[in-house]
């Protein structure tokens, strides 16, 4: 049986209908609600195993270095140029195993939590080897002229950025798998 539109929205009935418009029904409403919470909980879980977006302001480098700390092993992205250091995982959200940070000729390099979604460790390396560790450096929000700034302490070759917890890491370590984007190299 089908319903004349015109007389429907006379009369009050109908799906169209003012009075269908102003009052939907409960059901309705309760699986708005719940089909809400449930989109806001995939977004939150978006990167947790399940597919992810990154920030369309986020870095994504195609330089990669697999790189081993005393027996553990990562695939860890390289930043080897200043403005590639700067943005380091600025407003990353994706597939955060390791980020290198290749210093400059003259070993100075500084880094902040400017712009960064999670807490990371940063492992300073000198020499092939753990200089030291910092841990965790937590987020700090843009504008990032009140970000507190971490050093080594001393020139290094190079620092590792992973996800807080992620590596279990003394000084002393032995690091490989930088070599080629060290200064000097072939």
């Amino acid at each position: 049986m089908s319903v004349n539109p015109r007389r429907a929205l006379a009369s009050g009935e109908g799906p169209g209908s003012l009075a269908a418009r102003r009052s939907p029904a409960p059901w309705l409403r309760l699986a708005a609600l719940l089909g809400l919470g449930l989109g806001l909980a995939n977004l939150a879980t978006a990167c947790d195993g399940g597919s992810c977006e990154e920030d369309i302001r986020a870095q994504v480098l195609d330089a990669r270095a697999t790189i081993e700390i005393g027996d553990q092993q990562l695939n860890a992205e390289v930043a080897t140029t200043e403005v590639e250091r700067e943005r380091g995982w600025k407003h990353r959200r994706c597939a955060l195993e390791g980020l290198a940070l290749i210093a400059p000729e003259d070993g100075e390099l500084s880094l902040w939590g400017c712009g960064l979604r999670e807490a990371v460790d940063v492992h300073w390396i000198r020499d092939g080897q753990v200089l030291g560790t910092h841990g965790p450096l937590e987020p700090c929000a843009e504008p990032c002229g009140a970000c507190p700034i971490v050093e080594a302490g001393a020139p290094v070759d190079a620092a590792i950025e992973v996800p807080h917890g992620a590596l279990e890491v003394r000084a002393g370590d032995t690091v490989t798998g930088l070599a080629q984007w060290l200064p000097g190299a072939p």
